[in-house]
C-alpha cells in the first residue's frame, strides 16, 4: 500500500469531467489561433499550455480531490466508550432487540471498519469508566459520558487515545454532558 493516495469525491461524474476536459483543451488551442495581435510561435504555445493547465486544474478541483496520507496502523489508537448503564437494557424501538444488542452490533461493525487502520480499545462506562467487573449494579445506575471522557483525558499522555468513539443511547443522568 502506498503512503499517499489521491481520489475524487465518491459521486464525481467521471464521464462528464473527461468530456469537459477535452472541450477545455480545444478551447485553449482555439483561443490562440487568431493572428491578432501577432505573437511568436513559442509565446503562442506557452500561452496555450498555460491556459489549458489552468482550465483543467479549475475543472478537476471542482471534483473535490482528496489527498490522503496513510498513517501507520500500529501507532493509531482509538478508544470506543461503550455505555453499560441500566438504560441500555431497555428495548430499542427500531431493531426489536435491546439497546445493548444494537450497541454490540455497532461495535462489531466499527471493529471491522477500523481493522488494519487503528488499534481499537473498548472501554465500558456508566457513572464512571468501568473496570473488568460489570456486575456492580450500583455503578451502572447512572449514565455519565462526560465523566468518562474526562477520565480518558486525565490519562497520562502516552496512554491517551488518538480518537474516541462514543456508543451510547444518549441518556445522561449524572455528571456533565
Amino acid at each position: 500500500m502506498n503512503a499517499w493516495s489521491l481520489h475524487l469525491a465518491p459521486n464525481a461524474p467521471w464521464i462528464a469531467l473527461a468530456l469537459i476536459s477535452l472541450g477545455l483543451l480545444a478551447l485553449a488551442v482555439w483561443a490562440y489561433t487568431f493572428r491578432l495581435p501577432p505573437l511568436p510561435a513559442t509565446a503562442r504555445r506557452v500561452l496555450t499550455a498555460l491556459r489549458a493547465i489552468s482550465l483543467l486544474a479549475l475543472l478537476w478541483l471542482l471534483a473535490m480531490p482528496v489527498l490522503e496520507r496513510a498513517r501507520p496502523a500500529a501507532g493509531t489508537r482509538v478508544t470506543v466508550l461503550v455505555d453499560r448503564s441500566l438504560s441500555m437494557e431497555q428495548r430499542a424501538s427500531a431493531s426489536g432487540g435491546t439497546r445493548r444488542e444494537v450497541s454490540e452490533r455497532a461495535l462489531r461493525d466499527l471493529r471491522a471498519a477500523l481493522r488494519g487502520r487503528a488499534q481499537v480499545e473498548v472501554q465500558a462506562f456508566a457513572g464512571t469508566l468501568l473496570g473488568d467487573s460489570l456486575d456492580e449494579i450500583g455503578s451502572r445506575s447512572a449514565s455519565a459520558p462526560g465523566v468518562a471522557l474526562a477520565g480518558l483525558a486525565a490519562r497520562p499522555a502516552a496512554r491517551r487515545p488518538d480518537g474516541v468513539i462514543l456508543l451510547s443511547d444518549g441518556a445522561v443522568n449524572a455528571g456533565s454532558d
